[in-house]
């Protein structure tokens, strides 16, 4: 007996295409699979159910980067498909945050395979694309000593070692990071976390 999670109808499927014979071909697919679709298209804010994967036509790079920032946003894997792709373009495409790219035309087994894939790792990869940005976003609101600061706090110096290093008092250093902590807000080891995080997009 299946597993409420293992369930595929559970997880229902947005496809993302501008090909609308195309699309009844994917449907088709994904219902044979026992998936449920969505009938929506992502063009910006639309909410996707809790759980829903977006399967997405790679036909530009604009369209890929609208279906990844809605992923990114909303915590949905993402899962690409196109013709004859090259090995460089799925590199890009799966670096930048797609969970699994399948070659067109695909089976219903392919489609499975990689949309059971997305749903492990692809939220993961969302969850973490998601707390970057948010990362991203509190530093740049951070002054340049305050960024120095941080990052030194990411490489777990102390006030007194970063004091050394920016050539300040140690009670300045203090001062920047309860700045530091004030803007980022949380406790202590929330700047902690951010310079973590943000290390990964440099």
């Amino acid at each position: 007996m299946q597993n409420e999670v293992e369930r595929p109808e559970k997880w229902p499927v947005a496809i993302v295409d501008d090909d609308p014979g195309r699309i009844r071909v994917v449907e088709t697919i994904l219902i044979k699979a026992g998936y449920a679709t969505l009938d929506q298209v992502l063009h910006g804010n639309e909410m996707l159910p809790a759980g829903a994967v977006v399967l997405a036509h790679d036909s530009t790079a604009e369209r890929f980067n609208v279906a990844l920032t809605h992923c990114v946003e909303s915590v949905h894997p993402l899962v690409l498909y196109s013709e004859f792709p090259s090995i460089a373009r799925v590199v890009e495409r799966m670096s930048r945050g797609a969970a699994g790219y399948l070659h067109w035309p695909f089976n219903r087994e392919e489609a499975a395979r990689a949309i059971a894939l997305a749903r492990g790792a692809g939220v993961k990869t969302m969850t973490l694309l998601k707390e970057e940005r948010q990362a991203q976003e509190l530093i740049a609101r951070l002054t340049g000593r305050e960024r120095e600061v941080l990052g030194y706090l990411a490489a777990g110096l102390t006030s007194k070692q970063m004091a050394i290093q920016m050539g300040l008092s140690q009670r300045t250093v203090d001062i920047f990071r309860s700045h530091l902590i004030a803007k980022v807000g949380g406790n202590r080891a929330t700047p902690f976390k951010i310079g973590f995080i943000s290390s990964f997009g440099e």
